[in-house]
């Protein structure tokens, strides 16, 4: 059999490309059998605002998704898409630290895969660094410019800073 008897995050099996189409239904219909349990939210990890909204999101799916009788793969997928859904977008500082915590949570207990999850990270860290503060330097430089409106002053002021140090 090609399926591996590791388990990825939300207890997939690993599935490769000898897998065959037998194997993926017979993992289907056991699906069934397990239904999904949301997970323990009583953690230090919820006493952030942000990442208790998203869990709350996740585990109401996961009930929905029981009470409509729909298979453990279903119910996952639409608690995956609601925990995501309900991340907080990459606007300000506050939300981008809010946006890593659920994104950290969320591969903790499976409701974002871990190669999604670095992809999500570094859209973080991309929305940090062009949110950041503009530097003293940057800040003296864009004065400057617009004082006098000449790339001449940019020159001069780049000179001046690299001949102090």
């Amino acid at each position: 059999m090609s399926v591996s008897n590791q388990a990825l995050p939300g207890g997939y099996p690993v599935i490769n490309k000898k897998t065959t189409l037998d194997q993926l239904l017979l993992m289907a219909r056991t699906a069934d059998k397990y239904p999904l349990q949301p997970p323990d939210i009583t953690g230090p990890a919820v006493s952030n605002p942000a990442v208790a909204y998203c869990a709350h999101a996740y585990i109401s799916a996961i009930q929905k998704a029981a009470k409509e009788s729909k298979n453990s793969w279903e119910a996952k997928t639409l608690a995956m898409t609601a925990f995501r859904e309900a991340m907080p977008p990459l606007t300000g500082p506050r939300n981008i630290r809010d946006f890593v915590a659920c994104v950290g949570y969320g591969m903790l207990i499976g409701a974002i895969h871990l190669n999604v999850g670095t992809k999500l990270l570094y859209a973080a860290q991309v929305a940090y660094i062009t949110n950041r503060p503009q530097s003293r330097f940057t800040k003296k430089l864009n004065t400057k410019v617009e004082q006098s409106g000449t790339q001449e002053a940019i020159l001069e002021h780049t000179n001046s800073t690299l001949n102090q140090t």
